[in-house]
């Protein structure tokens, strides 16, 4: 089959591996310090000596593998993480989440509707790549990898309550929650995709002054 040329010549953005440091870098602007570990280094229980963790869970969602004859791959939630993460809320640390799949790969495991205190309705959030009043990239691009259709993320109890909502289809977009001991802030839409580095730093001066509210 033939396909179009439109795209002919374009550079499209993917995945630049550095997503600590555009976190960090809005981070340090609001004068906040931290420091950065891998998935399988949280997972160890390494670096654990802040008050809240910031999971940045992109685009990821569980994958099958060729003809699936190999177990499944790339979940956003493996079972290791889901241990580290219930010990760390244990132990009062608060979680910053963000992530384009993070309700819909969990739909009905019960993992984030008791430690995150969301749920994930049905269909997606939005296709028109506004959160609240910003801009995320939804469209493939030069800048950064493009989100097109991320969850939607409902309250799972009294606990919890809708932070942000994507204006154009009126669902919401993020949730907080106040868990035993902890509290947690999950966004639908991955920090880093947000096009205005100032709004990256208001979502994020927004994010962590809810956490820090009794």
């Amino acid at each position: 089959g033939a396909s179009l040329t439109d795209k002919a010549g374009g550079i499209v953005a993917g995945n630049t591996f550095d997503f600590p440091y555009v976190h960090g870098k809005a981070l340090m602007a609001l004068g906040h310090s931290f420091c950065s570990v891998s998935r399988e280094a949280f997972c160890e229980r390494r670096g654990w000596n802040c008050s809240t963790a910031d999971i940045i869970c992109g685009k990821q969602r569980t994958s099958i593998v060729g003809s699936g004859a190999m177990p499944a791959r790339y979940s956003v939630f493996p079972e290791e993480l889901k241990s580290a993460l219930k010990e760390w809320c244990g132990k009062g640390g608060n979680l910053l989440v963000s992530g384009a799949n993070i309700g819909s790969d969990e739909r009905g495991s019960g993992f984030t509707e008791s430690l995150l205190g969301y749920s994930c309705p049905p269909g997606p959030g939005t296709a028109a790549g506004i959160m609240g009043d910003m801009e995320f990239y939804s469209r493939p691009n030069s800048e950064c990898y493009c989100v097109e259709s991320p969850d939607a993320l409902e309250p799972a109890s009294r606990k919890a309550s809708v932070m942000l909502i994507y204006p154009l289809t009126n669902r919401p977009a993020a949730v907080s929650f106040k868990g035993k001991g902890y509290k947690t802030v999950s966004i639908g839409v991955p920090i880093e995709t947000v096009k205005s580095e100032s709004d990256r730093i208001k979502l994020l001066k927004e994010s962590l002054q809810e956490l820090q509210t009794n």
